[in-house]
């Protein structure tokens, strides 16, 4: 698989890492508990644990690689930060606790962490600094595309951001099921 196909197929996967109750958190109409549940399952889910898990993907990255410094630069201070910005919308640090997450959290929650160790490290590295972090950082698709390039590291990469995605639509359908919203409230 050349280049410019894996990173056309990625683009293509995130193209469609979309969900129908994705815009109501931040939109009107939703009650603080409503809000509240959906920041607690971000945060439990990836935000929290994004740093442990980057952590975990570059010790099995090759020491010889120029990829471990970019990853081990990547947010370490996202999970304060995120705190700091729910207390600014009137929540409690306290309140983020992994209390009561929807059973699809739970398991997106835990693949994750098992793909964070993936026998392909490209492929780990492409799911949590492209598809979790949402692919905005430049140097994480350098970082994926420069070391994915054989055929069959392409395919991992491939495989494991097409069953993030399915496990990410779950995750969301759970979110929005605690938050009591439904597809045909957000039509």
């Amino acid at each position: 698989m050349a280049e410019h196909t894996l990173k056309e197929r990625l683009v293509a996967l995130m193209d469609q890492k979309t969900h129908w109750a994705l815009p109501s958190p931040s939109g009107e109409g939703l009650s603080k508990e409503q809000q509240l549940i959906h920041f607690r399952h971000e945060y439990a889910v990836y935000v929290r644990d994004l740093p442990e898990l980057l952590a975990a993907t570059l010790r099995i990255v090759p020491a010889s690689l120029l990829v471990r410094p970019a990853i081990s630069m990547t947010n370490a201070n996202e999970p304060e930060l995120f705190l700091k910005r729910m207390e600014t919308f009137g929540f409690d640090r306290e309140q983020f606790t992994d209390d009561d997450l929807h059973p699809a959290a739970e398991s997106y929650k835990l693949w994750l962490r098992e793909m964070s160790v993936a026998p392909r490290w490209q492929a780990a590295l492409a799911l949590l600094t492209i598809f979790v972090e949402e692919g905005h950082r430049k140097d994480a698709w350098q970082m994926v595309l420069d070391n994915a390039s054989s055929e069959s590291e392409a395919r991992a990469v491939m495989r494991v951001c097409m069953e993030a995605l399915a496990r990410w639509q779950r995750y969301r359908d759970g979110v929005a099921e605690r938050m009591g919203l439904t597809a045909a409230r957000a039509a």
